[in-house]
Parts: structure tokens; C-alpha cells; sequence
């Protein structure tokens, strides 16, 4: 039996059965041909517990808005104001829809200050911890064993800087996340590996760049390069949009007092103005 067919029997929750009871299989799906739950079982199936997107203020609409409407978005801005998470739930709404077929997620291993040590595993395996917010995000809208199983049949892929040379993105929704920590050739290499028919998003906070002070931005070289291009989009969040907490937008705002952090400090001039 194939590995897809064994995670997908007829289990209970969210229409998922157990890896575990190889033999136990739904009536509905009893006759199916081997690849059929690839496709239509991970889009019409979902936890009833999760709700549709519905924006938290006009910042976050007019991003997701935007992720619908053009090639290429950036969301730029301070802490908490959901840009990963509006992201990919824009990624899960074309998912559902059949606009894309996979959703990639990537970023660059920068960490705020201290060196973690040595990973260990492959590639895939070093990345996942600074891909942990991602997963979460993937887990609230499909559930924990949807995103696992989708990930096992690449329907869900996280990806490193390491393995991008040379990879085409085919009807797909990527998402460069904490975009601040990239180079311009990282950033360059990310964007060209676009294919008509997919999405890309990059977000991130140009006050929230882990990097050492000489290496250059990423996220800020591409904003004056691409933000008056068109099928590109730019929306730039403030400290009154953050959704996260009321005491992380005081926390924000404190620091933004004496300019530590400030984000409106790294903008582009003509990206300052909301």
C-alpha cells in the first residue's frame, strides 16, 4: 500500500486516519485508484475548528488583497502584524480554490544574535527550526496530520537557500519569510526561480535585520528596485497594526521612542507614507 493511501484511511479527525491501522479504509475510498487522494482529499478536508481569513484591519485585507492580485507581493513592517500568518492563509484560500498546487516555504538560516550550535540531519532537517512559525501557521488551517502527510507527497515543501539553485516553482504559492536577513543575491536567486502561474510573498521587518551592519539587505534592495514595477505589490504595516498583542504593540512602541528598531528608519523615502 502506498505510503499516501496508508496516512489517508478513514479516520475520524478532520477525515485523517492512522498510519498506524494499515487495513482500516473508508467505504469512499475503498475503489479509488492508488494517487487519487493527492489531490482532492487534501483540499476538501479541513478541521471544522478553522474559520476562513477574516482581517483583523485595512492593512491586512489590502495584503491579502494584493497576494490575490498580483505576481508578487511584499509585506513590510514591525512585529505582530501577521504578515506570515495572512500570507499563508492566503496560500491555503488558492490552495483550496486550485489556483496553485504546492506551497513553499523559505528562509534564509539568520538567527537574532546568538549561534544555536550545529544542527544536525539534512538540509531539510537544519532548516525546519526557523521555519517553525510556517509550520504552525500550515497546522491551524489544515491540522497537525494534513500538514505531515502533505508534506510527504510535496505538496507542502520548506526550503533552503542551499537547495534553491536550479529549482522551478510550477503553480505554487512561495513564501520567503523574515525577508530583512536575505543578501540581493539571495533575494535574486529566490525571485528567479518563478514559473508563470505561480504566487510569491516576501515579508518582513527591515528593523528586525539579524545580519551583521556590512552585509547588505535583501529586503531593502528589492523594495527600491520592484516597488513601482507592475504586477508587483507593497504594503507597508505599522506599529498600529499589530494584531499579536496589546503589549507588543506598547513594547514596539517603546522601543521606537529612541529610534532602536524604528522601521520606518530603513524604508525607502517613498515607502515611508502608509
Amino acid at each position: 500500500m502506498g505510503r499516501s493511501q496508508r496516512n489517508y484511511g478513514g479516520g475520524k479527525q478532520s477525515g485523517y486516519g492512522s498510519s498506524r491501522k494499515k487495513n482500516r479504509r473508508s467505504p469512499q475510498t475503498e475503489s479509488l485508484p492508488h494517487m487519487a487522494l493527492t489531490e482532492d482529499h487534501f483540499r476538501t478536508t479541513q478541521p471544522a475548528r478553522v474559520k476562513q481569513f477574516e482581517a483583523r484591519n485595512p492593512r491586512q485585507q489590502a495584503y491579502f488583497d494584493s497576494i490575490m492580485n498580483n505576481t508578487l507581493t511584499f509585506g513590510v513592517g514591525p512585529e505582530g502584524t501577521g504578515k506570515t500568518f495572512v500570507a499563508l492563509a492566503a496560500a491555503v484560500a488558492m490552495y483550496n480554490a486550485r489556483q496553485i498546487d504546492t506551497i513553499i516555504c523559505a528562509r534564509a538560516v539568520v538567527g537574532p544574535g546568538e549561534d544555536p550550535g550545529f544542527f544536525p540531519g539534512e538540509p531539510l532537517d537544519k532548516i525546519s527550526p526557523w521555519l517553525a512559525a510556517c509550520r504552525e501557521v500550515l497546522d491551524l488551517h489544515f491540522g497537525k496530520r494534513a500538514v505531515e502527510s502533505m508534506i510527504s507527497n510535496d505538496r507542502v515543501r520548506f526550503v533552503p537557500f542551499s537547495l534553491m539553485r536550479g529549482i522551478n516553482w510550477r503553480n505554487a504559492f512561495v513564501l520567503l519569510d523574515e525577508a530583512q536577513n536575505v543578501t540581493p543575491s539571495q533575494m535574486r536567486l529566490f525571485l528567479t526561480r518563478h514559473v508563470t502561474g505561480s504566487k510569491m510573498v516576501v515579508d518582513g521587518g527591515l528593523a528586525q535585520k539579524d545580519t551583521p551592519d556590512n552585509v547588505e539587505n535583501g529586503l531593502a534592495d528589492a523594495l527600491n528596485r520592484f516597488h513601482n514595477k507592475p504586477n508587483v505589490g507593497v504594503v507597508q504595516f505599522q506599529n498600529c497594526d499589530i494584531t499579536r498583542s496589546p503589549f507588543v504593540r506598547m513594547v514596539v512602541n517603546a522601543y521606537d521612542q529612541d529610534g532602536i528598531g524604528r522601521e520606518s528608519a530603513h524604508h525607502p523615502k517613498d515607502l515611508v507614507a502608509a
